[in-house]
């Protein structure tokens, strides 16, 4: 992981280049994304995939012939094939951007129909949220990683989030 962390402290805010017209919102497409990305998950000598599985997009991220982190996005199903295209690359954007915890500028692409931060994370992860925001040193981190470590009731996401915001903390801790 310490590869990703490494590259994520390179990764600059992501600039939207792309209008949606239907909503007169911008958005960073797939290809900027990766075009920032890419290269610096390579100077690191991690890698993306993306898999189809049923009716879900599997994205990971490797490091070797180890995948670090994977994320699932379950497409609508559909028959028209330029819809279901359209939702492939929506979903690897999304993928990319959750597991990375890319800076967009304000994207909302999804034009507000999304759920609010406070609630896409649990209760949980709110209280691990405020301990890692409010630590002072690292010390006081290490705690809290400690903690996080030992708990059962965090999902998946709540603990892929944790990690990404422990490790932004950490490298802003002297």
């Amino acid at each position: 992981m310490k590869k990703l962390f490494e590259a994520k402290n390179e990764i600059p805010v992501i600039k939207k280049d792309a209008k949606n017209p239907f909503f007169k919102s911008g958005y960073a497409t797939l290809s900027n994304i990766i075009e920032v990305v890419d290269p610096i998950l390579r100077k690191q000598d991690l890698f993306i995939t993306h898999v189809m599985q049923g009716n879900s997009l599997i994205t990971q991220i490797w490091d070797g012939d180890k995948a670090l982190l994977e994320s699932r996005f379950d497409l609508p199903v559909n028959g028209d094939i330029q819809k279901i295209g359209s939702a492939i690359t929506y979903a690897k954007r999304y993928n990319i951007t959750a597991m990375l915890n890319l800076n967009i500028e304000d994207d909302d692409d999804g034009n507000g129909a999304k759920k609010t931060e406070p609630e896409l994370i649990s209760k949980d992860c709110k209280v691990y949220m405020d301990k890692i925001n409010n630590a002072t040193d690292k010390t006081a981190l290490k705690a809290i990683g400690g903690e996080l470590a030992k708990d059962g009731k965090l999902t998946k996401n709540d603990k892929d989030f944790l990690r990404n915001l422990y490790a932004e903390k950490d490298s802003k801790l002297k």
